[in-house]
C-alpha cells in the first residue's frame, strides 16, 4: 500500500471569521478557501460568501473519499482515462491526386 501524501480523513475548519482551511488527517492544512461577510468589500474583492466557501470546502475535504482513499492501489474509475482510435478519415485525406 502507498503512504499518501495528504491522508485521509480532511476537515474543515473556520479560521478568523475569513476563510475555511482543510486540513488533512496530520492537520496539514491542504486549501485555504477565503470568504467576506461585508456584501460591498465581497465584491471589490471578488471573493465568495460565507456559504458558498463552506461548500467549496466542504466538497474539497470529500475528494479522498471520491477518489477512493480507501483503496489507493485498486483503480479508480474517477481517475482512469481510456483513449479512442479514430479510424475513419475525411476524403480529401485519401484523396491521391
Amino acid at each position: 500500500m502507498t503512504t499518501r501524501r495528504f491522508p485521509a480523513p480532511w476537515t474543515v475548519e473556520e479560521y478568523r471569521g475569513i476563510s475555511y482551511i482543510v486540513r488533512d488527517a496530520n492537520k496539514f492544512p491542504v486549501t485555504y478557501v477565503y470568504f467576506e461577510s461585508e456584501p460591498g468589500r465581497r465584491v471589490a474583492a471578488n471573493l465568495m460568501t460565507k456559504d458558498e466557501a463552506r461548500k467549496i470546502a466542504a466538497g474539497i475535504a470529500k475528494l479522498p473519499d471520491l477518489l477512493g482513499a480507501a483503496q489507493p492501489d485498486g483503480p479508480n474509475p474517477l481517475v482512469q482515462r481510456s483513449t479512442m482510435i479514430i479510424l475513419s478519415a475525411s476524403p480529401w485525406l485519401l484523396d491521391s491526386e
